[in-house]
């Protein structure tokens, strides 16, 4: 299963949201301002792209190991988010994920090459 963008468009106010474990592939949180929490669960494979573009009240996020791929654009414009954890099963990883960060102060990392783009600072790298 997964959640698109046009299914979601109601939500963009909601604050907290747990997706369902029978979820594979998240497309859908555009510019929930909102959005502070997010429960993702080992079930999502994918997180497309723009998925959670200009959540800018969204603070920390924990992508599961189940995860191997996220999309152009992301998280770009999550001015808000300080603290990512992203684990090595992440092997594809879009252009400007991660654009416009300017305050993210810890990630948890094991692939090399994903530094965002747009950070200014990245205190610690695990």
């Amino acid at each position: 299963m997964e959640i698109q963008r046009q299914t979601l468009k109601v939500w963009k106010y909601t604050t907290n949201i747990t997706i369902p474990s029978s979820v594979t592939s998240i497309d859908a949180f555009y510019e929930c301002t909102g959005l502070t929490t997010i429960t993702i669960p080992c079930s999502v494979t994918s997180i497309g792209d723009n998925a959670f573009c200009g959540c800018t009240g969204l603070t920390t996020i924990i992508i599961p190991s189940s995860v191997t791929s996220i999309g152009d654009n992301a998280f770009c414009g999550c001015s808000g988010l300080t603290t990512i954890t992203i684990h090595s099963s992440v092997t594809s990883i879009g252009e400007e994920a991660f654009y416009g960060w300017t305050d993210l102060v810890k990630q948890v990392c094991g692939c090399a090459h994903a530094a965002p783009v747009g950070c200014r600072r990245l205190l610690r790298r695990i």
